[in-house]
């Protein structure tokens, strides 16, 4: 374009000397014409620098509260080449709970994220105080969130009592710091630690993972259901997620023969280990609702007695556990010795096989663990009048 320009200007000037009989163009007009032109020209091929910043380092001084991460975040970087766009930091998993330091930029936030916005070129600081929470605290706990790609990445941590950092494979360990590579997410994993004596004198002391459960149900259901005879038709209802061995283990229920076992409606058999675990077949990649019932013995029934009987043990938690207890319709239920509560049963599912008087019995937060509970029951005393001598 430049060429044509000047072959044009060259052009008009041998022109106007053709004609220089006829045109009366001053040299110093044409002159300052051409060259406007021409300084036009390389104007419009000039192009404005893309802006460039440099995050250049950012440092996590992070300390464990609880299920929390709390401490401080400091970015400093540089802008290099003109003004640039607002830098996307974090997402919604931190809260910003405190802004620290700021030098030549400013925090913001806006659809639901936070923003770093540079005054002008040249370096900046910011330092600022942050809350991010540990997700699935009580099984596996994690510290993940979204961060800022950056050159230097350093974390500094400060674990609790109750959690160790294990999950560190992402992590470049340097005298008690961590670093690790330029990344657009952080996630580090912990496990739950107790501290117990080691050694005779128990001076020392060693860090051993606390047994957690591998999943919390919503509910456990018991069916206990008694019959004049002294036999106890008992059952339990429970639905599990998914798992990689496709199978329930679970202690051998002494005196107990097997009645009927279910996943999910349809029969299955029922296995047992060479440690004598039962094994329950479950189905892949779905919830397993399991119903597995059995008979034991108990004393025949009398007017009035007390009736002992056993919960056995799944090893598995739930956020509740329920019971439901069938007596024969002459009996009725004096006093119940257990640790559950009374409870209505609305809603709870129901055995096929379950007969008797229902009476309804549940309590929070069961940890799978065997438990014995105690009827007391009696038959009521029918008056048919009683006569009077005058």
């Amino acid at each position: 374009m430049r060429t044509l320009v000047l072959l044009l200007g060259l052009s008009l000037h041998s022109m106007c000397i053709a004609v220089e009989s006829t045109v009366t163009v001053p040299w110093n007009s044409f002159d300052d014409l051409y060259r406007g032109q021409i300084e036009q020209e390389f104007m419009q091929d000039e192009v404005e620098p893309e802006p460039l910043v440099s995050l250049e380092q950012i440092r996590y001084d992070l300390r464990i509260r609880g299920a929390l991460a709390v401490g401080t975040v400091s970015i400093a970087g540089n802008v290099l080449v003109g003004y640039p766009q607002p830098l996307r930091l974090f997402g919604q998993k931190i809260a910003v709970t405190e802004i620290i330091e700021t030098q030549n930029a400013v925090i913001l936030a806006a659809d639901g994220a936070y923003r770093l916005y540079t005054h002008e070129p040249g370096m900046f600081l910011v330092m600022f105080s942050v809350s991010i929470p540990i997700t699935d605290f009580q099984v596996k706990p994690r510290l993940a969130f979204d961060v800022p790609v950056a050159v230097r990445n350093e974390l500094v941590i400060e674990e609790a009592e109750h959690l160790k950092l294990v999950d560190t494979d992402a992590l470049h360990e340097i005298d008690g710091r961590y670093f690790f590579s330029p990344t657009r997410a952080l996630d580090i994993g912990f496990e739950h630690v107790r501290l117990e004596p080691d050694g005779a004198e128990g001076n020392e002391q060693r860090l051993v993972q606390v047994d957690t459960p591998d999943a919390v149900l919503d509910s456990v259901t018991f069916f206990v259901s008694f019959t004049e005879d002294g036999t106890v038709l008992s059952a339990m209802n429970l639905e599990l997620p998914p798992n990689e061995e496709n199978q329930l283990l679970l202690e051998p229920i002494a005196g107990a023969e097997l009645w009927s076992l279910h996943v999910n409606g349809k029969p299955r058999s029922l296995y047992q280990t060479p440690g004598s675990k039962w094994v329950i077949p479950l189905d892949p990649k779905v919830n397993s609702r399991v119903v597995l019932a059995y008979l034991t013995r108990s004393d025949k029934l009398e007017l009035e007695g007390r009736l002992d009987f056993s919960i056995p043990e799944t090893g598995l938690a739930a956020r509740e556990v329920n019971l439901m207890v069938g007596l024969p319709q002459r009996m009725q239920m004096l006093a119940m010795d257990s640790d559950l509560q009374p409870a209505s049963g609305n809603g709870w599912p129901r055995f096929r096989s379950f007969n008797g008087r229902p009476h309804f019995f549940s309590r929070p937060f069961y940890r799978g663990h065997a438990f014995t509970s105690s009827i007391i029951y009696q038959e009521p005393v029918k008056l048919e009048g009683a006569r009077h001598d005058g």
